[in-house]
């Protein structure tokens, strides 16, 4: 998924470092409060562009992924892989490689629409 913001409206009086991470392409706010109540507010626009399925991917145990892809198991706010994982694992560990592959690619699809 390649992601591009369009609008981003921080409204915050703290001191702040953005640091925006070319290798996985994140960006870290960081901030600094003193003790006391603090309001945050975010508000951000993003356009989301799907990659390409590659039909001729093929599937690799963990220790085979390249490490420039590892990232994309870590947990995340919008997917808890450590959960998801072991959900996955009980939905479909048994079943043969070309059948977790050929669900995958055709659930995939069908959110693309």
């Amino acid at each position: 998924m390649v992601q591009h913001v369009l609008e981003e409206s921080p409204v915050m009086t703290l001191p702040q470092r953005i640091h925006a991470d070319p290798t996985i392409g994140h960006r870290f706010l960081q901030l600094h409060a003193d003790a006391g109540p603090i309001e945050l507010k975010y508000t951000v626009r993003v356009l989301r562009t799907p990659l390409p399925i590659d039909p001729a991917a093929k599937e690799m145990t963990i220790a085979d992924l390249p490490d420039d892809r590892l990232h994309n198991l870590n947990p995340t706010r919008s997917c808890e892989s450590d959960h998801l994982g072991l959900a996955a694992q009980k939905m479909f560990g048994a079943l043969p490689a070309v059948t977790r592959k050929t669900w995958a690619s055709l659930r995939l699809s069908a959110l693309r629409r």
